[in-house]
């Protein structure tokens, strides 16, 4: 069975990959925190699974620390500089700070997500092979993941073949997201046992039965509403977040407003409490979410105060 942490850990993960990367295929859900601003500015850097690479932070702060050694290193020698080498030290650059290295990591990353986008929108054999290599060789399973999730809901047959595999990985992201694409695939008979497993240990799995928009409103798959009942059951709060978002929009709004109102009232994480407001906020023309939006008006917190003020002063979204 799938740890909590781990299910966590590869939520977060995978709302923070698509965070600021533009999907020509996105989630109908635009709004949510898997790429809303909001969420971006709110959420922790999220934990990576242990396979993963460290955080572009952990890792600016580990290169800085070596620089640091290497520099006592070459003090302790007690070797007198050469001629001329003290003005040449002094006319090197400053190395570079764990903010500015972490920072310049976070832009090659975020470029690289790009380039996988695009990947999945091209359709010549070269591009296609580069995104299947990258979905299976990757040493990072949110970019292996992320590679599959931006194929979107329309089938590819030549791609068809690696999702399947896929979708038995041991890497919770990339299990997830090829299971996810299978069913959106038609390969429902495959993806059904998958997401069963997947949704008894916890996983938020709502994008799996969004087939569109149908004026102005997110439209789902009727068998998605047993998954979406069991997810507000889940242990993780963002599950039950997403569950949440997707009963509402199903029309079964008294359980879904109650999970985001006791969230709002209760949860004593900041972020956690504008991940909720940012679920709702493509939703906020409906009276109901919009009472629930007022609570965060009043909140201990100037950032979820501040959030929920902007989201109720923005253009009305009915129709679009």
């Amino acid at each position: 069975m799938t740890s909590h942490h781990a299910i966590s850990g590869a939520i977060l993960l995978l709302l923070s990959l698509h965070m600021g990367c533009k999907d020509d295929t996105p989630d109908p859900a635009a709004e949510t925190p898997e790429n809303a601003a909001g969420a971006a500015e709110a959420a922790p850097e999220a934990p990576e699974p242990a396979e993963t690479s460290a955080t572009p932070t952990e890792a600016a702060e580990t290169e800085a620390a070596e620089a640091s050694a290497k520099g006592s290193e070459a003090k302790d020698t007690g070797a007198a500089p050469a001629a001329g080498d003290e003005a040449g030290a002094e006319e090197e650059p400053a190395s570079p700070s764990p903010g500015e290295l972490a920072k310049k990591r976070q832009s090659e990353r975020q470029k690289r997500l790009q380039d996988i986008y695009a990947l999945g929108r091209s359709r010549d054999g070269e591009s296609v092979q580069k995104l299947i290599d990258v979905m299976t060789s990757d040493e990072e399973p949110g970019i292996r993941a992320t590679a599959i999730r931006v194929l979107g809901r329309e089938r590819r047959e030549e791609l068809l073949g690696t999702v399947t595999e896929l979708a038995t990985s041991e890497s919770l992201p990339v299990k997830i997201e090829a299971a996810i694409l299978l069913y959106q695939w038609g390969e429902k008979k495959k993806a059904l046992p998958l997401l069963e497993q997947l949704s008894k240990e916890g996983v938020a799995l709502r994008r799996a039965f969004l087939t569109g928009r149908k004026n102005g409103k997110n439209q789902y798959d009727k068998k998605g509403k047993k998954f979406l009942r069991r997810g507000l059951d889940a242990e993780n709060v963002y599950t039950q977040l997403d569950a949440a978002l997707g009963l509402y929009e199903m029309g079964d709004g008294k359980k879904a407003l109650t999970v985001f109102e006791r969230v709002m009232k209760t949860e004593e994480t900041f972020y956690v409490r504008m991940a909720a407001l940012n679920y709702l906020r493509h939703l906020k023309d409906d009276k109901q979410v919009r009472g629930i939006i007022e609570i965060a008006r009043q909140d201990l917190d100037d950032r979820v105060k501040q959030r929920a003020t902007q989201i109720l002063a923005e253009p009305s979204r009915k129709g679009k």
